[in-house]
């Protein structure tokens, strides 16, 4: 299942090592907008915009009170991946495994807070 559709591992692989940093002990996505436009033509610019959107819904899930990762999983889901351009848009039978394997997440999420090795074992 692809996050980004019609993403293929090898840009995948290349937009993460770019844009995904550890900063003082905390992971951070950069824009795609800083990446070298040679780069940018390698990944396309329609898949950059798809990354920079979750990237940017991501940013700002983050600066909202605590909730529940299972919230936030279904907001994820619901407001971006489940949209056009991303993975599960439009596959109802992957989007209703999806949402049953989300309600047993019950882990606590807090602005601010260190980050969180997270094991969850789906049925």
């Amino acid at each position: 299942m692809q996050g980004v559709a019609n993403m293929d591992l090898v840009r995948a692989q290349l937009l993460a090592e770019i844009v995904y940093r550890t900063r003082d002990g905390t992971p951070t996505l950069s824009s795609f907008d800083q990446i070298n436009p040679d780069v940018h033509q390698r990944i396309t610019y329609v898949l950059g915009g798809r990354y920079e959107g979750i990237r940017i819904w991501l940013a700002d899930a983050m600066r909202r009170p605590e909730a529940k990762l299972d919230h936030f999983l279904g907001r994820l889901f619901g407001e971006v991946l489940s949209q056009p351009g991303y993975g599960f848009h439009g596959d109802y039978e992957i989007t209703a495994e999806a949402a049953g394997r989300r309600t047993t997440a019950t882990l606590t999420l807090a602005p601010g807070a260190a980050p969180a090795e997270l094991t969850l074992t789906l049925p």
